[in-house]
């Protein structure tokens, strides 16, 4: 029914449900909520003779689509519902990772766990992470998570190790960091 999106702008459609061949047009309605409750009154956005629009919204903001037929007739369609709902994401959400409390010096182990949860309260839309080593010069992939977790990694030579977790929400905003959250040697 409701959907996640990445971009302030994008399409919206709708269909018939039936044969229409007496058809003129459709009234597309919109409903906003952004954070404080529903705005109350429909708003309209527009008179439509196609099947799609392009939407403009604000992040954060949750809105309700309707969309009201009429026909050549002056009969318009009574709707009380909405067909679909959008929240708008623009946000890139932030992750941290960390080390497990040990009790020894880390050269001294044969390994680690790791964990990883969002660095804030405001990022508890994460939908998965990606938890990264790098042994070298490039970029690996240890393991996607779909939630907060813990990792054990024992290296299979002593050496530098960095690590980072790079996280992704629903909306599909992905984390960026280019450089390690931690750096362990063995």
């Amino acid at each position: 029914e409701g959907a996640y999106r990445n971009t302030s702008e994008f399409e919206i459609s709708w269909r018939l449900t039936q044969n229409a061949s007496d058809l003129t047009g459709f009234r597309i309605d919109y409903a906003l909520n952004n954070g404080s409750g529903w705005s109350g009154e429909w708003e309209t956005l527009g008179e439509f003779n196609g099947f799609s629009t392009t939407f403009n919204g604000s992040n954060g903001a949750l809105y309700r689509f309707r969309s009201i037929a009429r026909d050549i007739y002056g009969n318009v369609e009574s709707k009380s519902t909405y067909g679909t709902e959008f929240l708008i994401d623009t946000t890139t959400p932030a992750s941290l990772l960390r080390v497990v409390d040990t009790t020894g010096n880390p050269t001294n182990l044969t390994g680690i766990y790791l964990a990883w949860e969002p660095a804030t309260a405001a990022d508890r839309d994460i939908a998965s992470y990606r938890l990264q080593l790098r042994n070298g010069s490039g970029w690996e992939t240890l393991a996607l998570y779909g939630g907060v977790d813990e990792y054990y990694f024992a290296p299979a030579i002593d050496g530098e190790y960095a690590f980072r977790v790079l996280a992704r929400d629903y909306a599909g905003n992905g984390e960026t960091k280019p450089e390690a959250d931690v750096v362990i040697e063995f």
